[in-house]
């Protein structure tokens, strides 16, 4: 799965998505504060976890 955030195009070969893209993040997470942030891709391959935040 081809990912690309901002100039990076990552390559995940597990489960990823671009967090602020989904529902969740539109409707609730963006909400809880201002100016608030999160990671910009969740990626799941077993049992690892990546939270990838482009700075």
């Amino acid at each position: 799965m081809k990912i690309r955030e901002r100039k990076l195009l990552f390559d995940f070969e597990c489960n990823a998505l671009k967090f602020d893209d989904t529902p969740f993040y539109r409707t609730h997470f963006s909400k809880i504060t201002p100016g608030i942030q999160a990671v910009d891709i969740l990626a799941v391959s077993q049992e690892i976890a990546y939270l990838i935040r482009e700075m």
